[in-house]
């Protein structure tokens, strides 16, 4: 496909992990504001821990920098009370509120929502956008469409269809901005990145983004993703340093990529860099890593941190099972939907938890520890950025905060100190009752459907008098989740996501399969692609997901795959095929054609993800990598053997049990 805008003031720059794109932004904006001392300039960034990571460069009120989402709040936020943008908000979400409205699950929420608005009449979008005085963004998984208040991912959709019915939001980026630079733009939305490319041709702004596709590992249509990065036109470095990882482990990750235009150099200060590469295959996994530890402790190596797909024994591990076992239980959460218990439980920074509950939560821990630490400025911020009706009760006649207020209002909130034991309930109707939150909110969010559905068991009964459900959970565990989040460095165990951008001296992969939450990762059968598939690669996997479009319509699922098969016919593709098709007919056999050839699809992107999980994985590991295999998997599979040496080619020392 040729590139939509091939100017030459967008630009794409793939650059693999380790290779320094977080300095080479901020040498970026330096030149450009010793070179014109008059721009603007714009760097979005994924998360907020990435904001914090740019900002140590000091930069002046020249430089914004920011995530996507508080960007958009901030172009979009202001006009958020405007009727006619209020009366876009109704166009935009027309089809989400006339569901809510016929969903009978639902009467309850509605009934509240004309109680607190006197309105007893039959409840119909018109109403609504009468009673409606203006927009909010409510930083929540969920969008509140009665109250007209956007979760992030709609916060996206609306500012995407504001700039195409309004050219006045594109002048407010356009006419503000002379440079604009996206970080990790594989994560960014594929909808947005293509309105910055619009945004920058129309006012010729000069528009980097940075990114690596290999390192996409969160949920993304690829062609839409690569569709969107196609408007930009490809910048190849003339060469590539790796800033993080010993000579070996780079040598590795060159092999995993398989790009040879993309392929690093070790650093100059890591050429002498000591490493140690190695593939643990054990009989017993987890006895492995505990010898692995113990070892490195004897030998004074740094402490590894262990990577895992995903594991309900690292909640066991720090004594998390309770509120673990509560949100397992959810049906909201459960496989296949959007999100699963790891995005709620552990996300990658406290408030983009896309749960209301843990979110609200880990709002009082914050509280609490603020309280306990005598943090009085902190206790402020926390009140004005979650607690709207509580900070404006702080305030004088003249609108500032009291100081004898706040110290009366910090008097009632050491209460907190004392709440360790006490369920989300009682934390809910103690926060209702001291005007901390909405009353209605604290009332209703516990009968939601994500809160009241939960997976029913055989035995019934059992499930309940195990009163195990997230009203009951006690705030020492969400304590303990906190600090996890917040201090992933302390617990020598993280995901793949969680780590994402960081290095660390040693790291230990523990592979393993997900095959019961999202992300789907068939770990394993990825391997025995990689043993047995020559030039296995991204692209490879990424023409394989895509091939099928030619065969859609006209073919049947079983004639698809043999049309398919005589096109490709070597040995690898051979492999590849029955892998695939062996999954298939294992869950799919009496589905219909089109429901195998979406199977076929997705399972190709589970392929691909299980790819990508690998290599950033790999590519934490500053000096000392360690991946450890499960014997018992790798026989089933008939690979131990070819395993051993494929990964040998690579650069690793192979230690067996036997």
């Amino acid at each position: 496909m040729a590139n939509m805008f091939p100017n030459n003031n967008l630009h794409f720059i793939n650059l693999p992990a380790g290779s320094g794109k977080t300095t080479r932004i901020k040498e970026q904006v330096c030149e450009r504001l010793i070179k014109e001392p008059d721009s603007h300039i714009l760097v979005i960034t994924y998360t907020n821990r990435a904001v914090k990571e740019l900002e140590k460069q000091h930069f002046d009120s020249r430089v914004e920098i920011s995530t996507i989402h508080s960007f958009i709040s901030k172009q979009i936020g202001p006009f958020f009370c405007v009727k006619n943008i209020v009366n876009e908000y109704f166009k935009c979400f027309e089809n989400e509120i006339d569901a809510l409205l016929k969903d009978k699950k639902r009467i309850e929420r509605i009934e509240r929502f004309q109680k607190e608005n006197n309105f007893e009449a039959f409840l119909t979008i018109d109403n609504i956008r009468q009673l409606t005085e203006r927009v909010k963004y409510g930083k929540r998984q969920y969008s509140d469409y009665l109250h007209a208040e956007l979760s992030h991912d709609d916060l996206l959709t609306f500012y995407v269809f504001l700039l195409d019915k309004y050219p006045m939001f594109k002048y407010r980026v356009g006419e503000k901005y002379q440079l604009i630079i996206v970080d990790e733009c594989q994560d960014t939305d594929p909808r947005v990145l293509k309105r910055l490319a619009s945004i920058a041709q129309d006012f010729s702004i000069e528009c980097y983004v940075y990114g690596d596709l290999m390192q996409q590992i969160f949920n993304k249509d690829e062609n839409q993703l690569r569709g969107a990065l196609n408007c930009f036109n490809p910048d190849k470095p003339e060469s590539v340093k790796n800033h993080r990882s010993a000579p070996q482990i780079v040598k590795m990750l060159n092999k995993l990529y398989d790009d040879k235009s993309l392929e690093q150099q070790s650093s100059e200060k890591l050429c002498n860099y000591k490493s140690v590469i190695e593939l643990y295959i054990g009989n017993d996994q987890e006895q492995t890593v505990e010898n692995i530890r113990a070892e490195a402790r004897s030998n004074n190596e740094p402490l590894p941190m262990s990577l895992v797909v995903f594991k309900k024994e690292r909640f066991e591990h720090y004594d998390l099972s309770e509120i673990y076992n509560a949100y397992d239980r959810l049906e909201k959460y459960k496989y296949g939907n959007r999100f699963n218990v790891l995005d709620v439980l552990l996300p990658e920074h406290y408030d983009s938890t896309p749960d209301d509950i843990v979110r609200f939560m880990f709002t009082i821990v914050r509280l609490k520890e603020s309280a306990e630490s005598n943090q009085f400025s902190s206790i402020v911020q926390i009140l004005r950025n979650d607690f709207h009706k509580s900070y404006d009760s702080l305030l004088d006649t003249n609108g500032v905060v009291s100081v004898s207020i706040l110290f009366k209002y910090i008097e009632e909130l050491r209460e907190i100190t004392k709440f360790s034991n006490y369920t989300v309930k009682k934390i809910l109707d103690w926060a209702s009752s001291r005007a901390l939150v909405d009353h209605d909110w604290a009332e209703g969010i516990l009968e939601e459907d994500v809160y009241t559905k939960v997976k029913m068991w055989k035995n019934k009964e059992a499930q309940i008098r195990e009163n195990a459900y997230v009203q009951n959970v006690k705030l020492e565990q969400f304590e303990k989740l906190y600090e996890l989040v917040e201090h992933p460095e302390k617990s020598h165990c993280s995901t793949q996501h969680g780590v994402k951008g960081e290095g660390h001296e040693s790291i230990i992969f523990e592979m393993e399969d997900s095959l019961k939450y999202e992300p789907f990762l068939p770990m394993y059968q990825c391997m025995r692609l990689l043993v047995g598939v020559n030039s296995f690669n991204l692209d490879y996997l990424f023409n394989k997901y895509n091939e099928i479009q030619n065969y859609w319509e006209e073919f049947t699922f079983d004639a698809m795959f043999e049309a398919i098969k005589s096109q490709d016919g070597d040995s690898g593709s051979e492999l590849f095929y029955e892998i695939v098709l062996e999954e298939i007919k294992k869950k799919y056999d009496k589905k219909s054609d089109e429901e195998k050839k979406k199977a076929y699809r997705k399972y190709i992107a589970d392929l691909m993800m299980a790819f990508r999980i690998f290599y950033v994985g790999c590519s934490r590991a500053k000096s000392i990598l360690r991946v450890v295999m499960n014997k018992k998997e790798l026989e089933k599979l008939g690979i131990v053997d070819s395993l051993g040496e494929k990964f040998k080619e690579l650069g690793f020392n192979v230690i067996r049990d036997k």
